[in-house]
């Protein structure tokens, strides 16, 4: 009987481990700030994970910006990685969490400069959906989590909605 207890026990506290440890999984997230810094030249929207990258940037003449959101640091099942593509011609960078997208901006001849955190497919508890903008006429990609910034800019009349990037985080 003392043994059937001790098993019952030891299954109760490796089910409950197993359910805790799913549990954190799905609710715990790591997230790193996705650093912007605007071009000298008020057009390209830089966006990295890396302190270093923006530190650069700004030395090179880029001006600082606040963090517009949250990306995941770690790969989950629900979630896709953020791709960050530079255009040589044009000095402008865009993002990118579709890789059909991606195939496509490379055979125009942009090129993948380096994956910058994981973005989720679709809404999930308190996470914001990242609008994407493009201005056809300075050839401007732009990307926030504000509504009111996605408000502002397209009642400028400039900037045209395209397919969100996907849902990050407005806060750590």
């Amino acid at each position: 009987m003392r043994r059937i207890v001790v098993a019952a026990v030891i299954l109760a506290v490796v089910v409950t481990g197993a359910v805790v440890r799913y549990w954190l999984r799905d609710r715990v997230i790591a997230k790193a700030p996705m650093f912007r810094a605007l071009g000298a030249d008020g057009v390209d929207d830089f966006l990295t994970t890396s302190l270093d990258e923006k530190s650069i940037s700004i030395a090179g003449g880029y001006k600082d910006q606040p963090v517009p959101f949250y990306v995941g640091a770690e790969p989950r099942p629900d979630m896709v990685t953020v791709e960050r593509m530079l255009s040589p011609d044009r000095k402008r960078h865009t993002y990118s969490s579709r890789a059909d997208e991606v195939t496509e901006l490379v055979a125009k001849g942009w090129i993948h400069e380096r994956s910058e955190g994981y973005i989720r497919t679709g809404p999930g508890r308190g996470s914001t959906e990242v609008f994407a903008l493009f201005n056809p006429t300075e050839d401007r990609h732009f990307f926030t989590a504000s509504r009111a910034e996605l408000k502002e800019r397209l009642a400028t009349g400039k900037w045209q909605q395209q397919p969100s990037l996907g849902f990050a985080w407005r806060e750590p």
